[in-house]
């Protein structure tokens, strides 16, 4: 748990003050919220820190893109780095991408996170 939460950012606007975003940072590459790791670091969430599951689940919907190559959305493989970073794009083909988003949100999508 110590490597967790020392890779973990809580983040606001401070124009907004209803702007609040959780991040996880993956290990040494620091990604932020990696859609193939958050399945490991979910079920923590699930079930201690609920609210931070939430936030995560709502903030992936603003790295859905379109997929020029085949005209079909994906969503993005992070965050970016730090939240001011644009997001990675490993050479991994969008399916798995959308494969992983499926696969977690279907688990913890549908659970009650209050």
């Amino acid at each position: 748990m110590h490597s967790y939460f020392a890779n973990t950012w809580l983040v606001y606007n401070k124009n907004d003050e209803n702007d609040i975003r959780y991040y996880v940072a993956e290990g040494g590459c620091s990604y932020l919220s990696t859609i193939d790791v958050a399945h490991e670091t979910a079920i923590f969430e699930a079930e201690y820190i609920p609210w931070a599951l939430k936030k995560q689940l709502s903030e992936w919907k603003n790295y859905i893109t379109l997929d020029k190559s085949n005209n079909g959305l994906f969503v993005q493989h992070d965050m970016g780095m730090y939240p001011s970073k644009p997001p990675h794009q490993p050479n991994q083909p969008a399916i798995l991408k959308n494969q992983a988003y499926i696969m977690f949100f279907n688990t913890f999508g549908a659970m009650p996170l209050e």
